[in-house]
């Protein structure tokens, strides 16, 4: 979890979190947003969570909670997408000095990640020259997406952070990206636990909303509904609701089956 305490500016970052008002005073930032993105057989799996939590408070102690729902993976034009973590408002304020609309018309994932870096990377640099407030150091985005291959296209999940300042962590080819709290273990752990080079899709689907949606039942910091996007290389759409609904049925039943086998081991 990350708790930080800092004084708050009336700069567009706002340390509020995903409102847009300032609030001279101290507040305390509780970002949770967990997203993860696996690496499957003929496309990549985005899931994100959709709460916002912020808790506010004085010297007295916490005087309370804004809450809300907001979605948090993008998509580029029709063909990759980005996950948003942390900070909402330090996000809102990185992602305004992005030309989206011409950005998002090239057809090179890597020029695009890059034209990323860089708009975000100076209005960071612009706006803290030197240390990065706390509060902000968990900003966070996941970019889905493939690139040229010799014998076929290869996906690439690149990850940019407010504490790299934007720079491009190394680029994940296989496997697992994701963001959130380290107390999010149990989401690795389930990853860890049942992933496999080569995953099929479905499975990867499933796999990804089970553990997005476990995240959000045990901590009541995230919750749903859970997004999800699916990034092939013909290009990327949402899950849909009906999709949705499928992976919640086996993960009730999944759970369910656990549950009933250690009621009734002896």
């Amino acid at each position: 979890m990350t708790q930080a305490l800092a004084v708050q500016y009336s700069l567009r970052a706002n340390v509020a979190g995903w409102e847009s008002d300032s609030r001279p005073h101290l507040c305390e930032e509780r970002e949770m947003t967990f997203t993860y993105a696996v690496i499957a057989d003929g496309g990549i799996v985005l899931a994100a969570d959709s709460q916002m939590t912020h808790s506010h408070s004085d010297h007295f102690g916490v005087i309370g909670t804004y809450e809300g729902c907001r979605g948090k993976i993008k998509r580029i034009g029709t063909q990759f997408a980005f996950s948003i973590a942390g900070n909402g408002g330090l996000a809102d304020t990185l992602l305004g000095e992005v030309n989206r609309a011409s950005i998002d018309r090239l057809h090179s994932f890597k020029e695009i990640v890059k034209a990323y870096e860089d708009a975000m990377a100076r209005e960071l640099n612009r706006l803290y020259p030197r240390e990065l407030p706390l509060a902000f150091r968990d900003t966070a985005f996941l970019f889905c997406g493939y690139v040229p291959g010799f014998a076929k296209p290869v996906p690439q999940v690149v990850k940019l952070s407010s504490e790299l300042r934007m720079s491009q962590n190394p680029i994940t080819g296989r496997d697992m990206a994701a963001t959130g709290a380290m107390r999010h273990g149990a989401a690795y752990y389930l990853h860890h636990r049942f992933y496999q080079e080569g995953l099929p899709l479905e499975q990867a689907k499933l796999l990804a909303y089970c553990t997005a949606a476990e995240v959000a039942e045990q901590d009541n910091s995230v919750g749903g509904p859970i997004e999800m996007e699916l990034i092939t290389p013909e290009g990327s759409r949402a899950l849909t609701e009906e999709e949705i609904r499928k992976y919640e049925k086996a993960r009730r039943e999944l759970v369910g089956k656990v549950r009933s086998y250690l009621a009734d081991f002896l």
